[in-house]
């Protein structure tokens, strides 16, 4: 809103200011700032995404392990039988991953790391162990190799951007 010559009224620290050349970059970078926090994602945006992912395929690779237990019938460990040891493995390995590169995620949305990185590093994870457990549990040794290789690359990726900014 506009009164009279010389005097503006905006939301934020341009408020009521006299609108002269000294106060003219002042609020054109404060609209800036809105402006790029109002086109953000949330800080945990790729944090949730990461969570929900992945906790859905250690779910659905836990619910594997307990179906194969109640056909084989085989209450604890693997029963001798090939099948349930490579769903316990499949399980057990997704959880180990998914764990340190949950920690990774979160540290870098605590530090506000750009959102193209985050959504990159979520995405490869989460494709990769995607790839890595259809792997294992269909004894394709090329694809649990491809899955394991983008994981491990997903995991430094992330490793090193973190250490970026910290240092």
């Amino acid at each position: 809103m506009h009164f009279g010559v010389g005097y503006s009224i905006e939301r934020g620290p341009c408020l009521g200011a006299v609108f002269t050349e000294e106060w003219q970059p002042h609020c054109s970078e404060w609209r800036t700032r809105r402006l790029q926090k109002e086109l953000r994602m949330d800080p945990f945006y790729w944090f949730a995404v990461f969570v929900a992912a992945n906790a859905l395929m250690v779910i659905a690779l836990a619910l594997n392990v307990s179906s194969l237990r109640i056909r084989l019938k085989v209450a604890n460990g693997d029963g001798g039988r090939v099948e349930l040891k490579r769903a316990i493995r499949a399980h057990a390995n997704g959880v180990e991953h998914v764990t340190m590169f949950g920690l990774i995620v979160l540290a870098l949305s605590l530090l506000a790391a750009q959102d193209t990185w985050l959504a990159a590093l979520v995405g490869a994870f989460t494709l990769a162990r995607i790839l890595h457990a259809a792997g294992m549990l269909a004894s394709q040794f090329n694809l649990r190799r491809v899955g394991a290789s983008v994981t491990y690359l997903a995991e430094l990726a992330g490793v090193l951007l973190l250490l970026r900014y910290l240092v």
